[in-house]
């Protein structure tokens, strides 16, 4: 119960965003509690393997698996927007959850997300500017076939 407290303590003397895995239980996520209920069943050691394995590598590793995440995690819905799964192990979690859980800031997840979407998305205009340069030489094409027939 010392450790506990010595936890709190340092966590809330520091400026650091990232949560001790044992307050976790208390963070109230979404409708669900979905990280609340993982802690009352016992999952705590899956979430610290998930932290420890995650902030071990530098902030450009870090910043890589994130996009790779992303990029196998995602269906893409529009242009410019996806449906995510979060999962740590096999559990299903939030996407407020599985920042907390692995450390990650808003404001950091909010970056990567929209660059994730920046980089992997096909804007209307493109699609229709590619669309347009095919049916003209479609066009093009069967001008000068029947050009070509019509000569014969």
């Amino acid at each position: 119960m010392e450790n506990l407290y010595l936890k709190l303590a340092t966590f809330f003397l520091s400026d650091s965003h990232i949560i001790p895995v044992i307050m976790l239980a208390g963070l109230l996520c979404c409708q669900t509690f979905c990280v609340a209920s993982l802690m009352s069943q016992g999952h705590q050691d899956v979430l610290q393997q998930a932290r420890d394995r995650f902030q071990d590598n530098n902030r450009q590793e870090r910043a890589e698996w994130l996009l790779a995440y992303m990029k196998d995690h995602s269906v893409r819905i529009a242009s410019n927007a996806c449906n995510f799964t979060w999962i740590i192990g096999t559990f299903p979690l939030c996407a407020v959850a599985w920042c907390r859980v692995l450390g990650i800031s808003d404001r950091t997840f909010q970056r990567m997300k929209g660059k994730f979407i920046g980089k992997y998305s096909i804007t209307v205009t493109h699609l229709l500017q590619v669309c347009f340069k095919l049916i003209l030489r479609t066009l093009s094409c069967q001008f000068l076939f029947q050009c070509f027939v019509c000569a014969m």
